[in-house]
């Protein structure tokens, strides 16, 4: 490389910095980006932690605003999980039946994350008491991590988001529950499409049981 060419490279401007964010600033912009957008799906992987195992399943989700969501799980069992706004299904397909309640007798933690979307009457920043940057465990060089700490903590102790502070999306979405317990989603390959309402809903194959609680 001659002397000029290596000057001139030294002279070229640094590619911008994505600005560091507040972790107050972060939750604002998610909660308003989240409440503004009708529909989501990703790949993710969710963990579960607790003092003797770890588990891990792989699987697709849709999200949709009206506490729509599904999760269709791949490995290591098929099962999906159909909540329309009203009812919760599990489908298993290997045993061929599926069971269905009320979703407000349901209190499945999932529930926490797609009660983001849409929802711009009761901003999901509100939710959280206290807001603290986490340093050095981000997944993805330059998201930042926030904990969160609920305003109510007798089911959930607090909440970790991995945040890309460019586009807003989440990457990564993890809560301790009371008994310290944890689990954690990781999302990739995020879209923002429209869904169609007929994707929440369950319709049972032939032969399928469906028993309701």
């Amino acid at each position: 490389m001659s002397a000029l060419v290596l000057a001139l490279f030294f002279l070229l401007p640094s590619p911008p910095q994505t600005q560091r964010l507040s972790p107050t600033e972060i939750i604002s912009a998610v909660s308003d980006y989240y409440g503004r957008l009708n529909s989501l799906s990703a790949d993710f992987e969710q963990i579960q932690k607790d003092a003797n195992r770890t588990t891990r399943d792989r699987g697709h989700v849709y999200l949709k605003k009206g506490r729509k969501a599904r999760f269709d799980y791949v490995t290591p069992r098929a099962k999906i999980d159909y909540f329309n706004g009203t009812t919760h299904t599990r489908y298993l397909p290997d045993d061929q039946q599926a069971t269905s309640e009320a979703m407000g007798k349901s209190e499945d933690e999932r529930l926490l994350i797609f009660l983001i979307l849409g929802n711009r009457e009761s901003p999901w920043k509100d939710e959280f008491d206290r807001k603290e940057i986490e340093t050095g465990s981000a997944m993805v060089p330059g998201n930042q991590v926030v904990r969160l700490i609920p305003n109510n903590t007798k089911n959930i102790r607090d909440v970790l988001v991995e945040v890309d502070p460019a586009t807003r999306l989440i990457h990564r979405f993890g809560f301790t529950r009371a008994d310290k317990t944890y689990t954690e989603y990781i999302f990739t390959n995020i879209k923002t499409a429209p869904l169609d309402d007929s994707l929440f809903e369950f319709k049972a194959p032939p032969d399928v049981k469906v028993f309701k609680r």
